[in-house]
């Protein structure tokens, strides 16, 4: 069975009720104890794939090298701050299965903080944009979107 889903960070990823994935975690240089934790997910669960890098990337070099390490159907980035629903990756897989010409899916999701329980987002632009039938339209609609929309998050 081929690997599906790759990520990049968090290890909720794991905890997930799709178990065919792999979990891709690039080391950006940290200087904390990330290493630490990484190395024991990587020891205890053979779907981890670690790389330490010998410089920094930085954000968009590391993003790009996680990506160039995937060899999958489907790939998904995730950040060390994003917090995942069990059955995330499956409802994304049935998603993109059910509508074999999709080129990604946009889950429901909600905006936390850590200071703040939660935050409502006021103002946010309204996606209706998504279910339209011209993929040109689509992509150029969610380029225009700001950046407070956390279409980065997409």
């Amino acid at each position: 069975m081929p690997k599906l889903f790759h990520a990049n960070s968090a290890s909720l990823r794991l905890k997930q009720s799709y178990l065919n994935l792999e979990l891709i975690i690039s080391d950006d240089r940290s200087c904390d104890k990330t290493l630490d934790v990484i190395a024991r997910y990587e020891r205890l669960d053979s779907r981890v794939r670690v790389f330490r890098q010998k410089s920094n990337l930085g954000p968009l070099g590391n993003f790009r090298y996680v990506l160039e390490q995937a060899d999958s159907e489907y790939f998904m980035w995730a950040s060390q701050d994003d917090l995942w629903n069990s059955r995330f990756i499956e409802k994304c897989a049935q998603a993109l299965d059910s509508a074999r010409t999709a080129s990604y899916t946009i889950p429901s999701w909600i905006c936390e903080s850590r200071r703040v329980p939660l935050i409502r987002r006021i103002g946010l632009p309204d996606m209706a944009f998504l279910e339209n039938d011209d993929p040109v339209r689509r992509m150029l609609e969610f380029t225009a979107l700001p950046y407070a929309s956390f279409k980065d998050n997409i």
